[in-house]
């Protein structure tokens, strides 16, 4: 979150619906990654404030290293292809068949 829109609730709104969303979606976890090169010391409180703990550390291409912070969720879980199966929509091989059904019928 930018600084100026810091202590505003918009952070905890924000990962509050990310999280209604992901356990709808019946997945296992939420990850969020706070940067750790340069030091967000701030966004590593409230991560840990809202249950993140720290699941992982990656370097990125701009030179960043982030820290990856997870929650995992309690609730019963399907495997995440499952939870994802409606989310992206129909795959280009569904697409083009309902292409060519569309072509075929005029």
């Amino acid at each position: 979150m930018a600084q100026p829109a810091r202590r505003k609730g918009l952070g905890r709104t924000l990962c509050q619906l990310a999280t209604t969303w992901a356990e709808a979606q019946k997945m296992k976890s939420l990850v969020s990654n706070v940067n750790q090169r340069p030091t967000d010391v701030v966004a590593l409180s409230f991560h840990r404030a809202l249950g993140f703990r720290q699941a992982g550390e990656i370097d990125v291409m701009d030179g960043r290293r982030v820290v990856l912070m997870e929650r995992r969720f309690t609730s019963t879980l399907q495997p995440w292809k499952e939870a994802l199966s409606g989310f992206h929509g129909t795959s280009s091989q569904q697409q083009q068949q309902q292409q060519q059904q569309q072509q075929q019928q005029q």
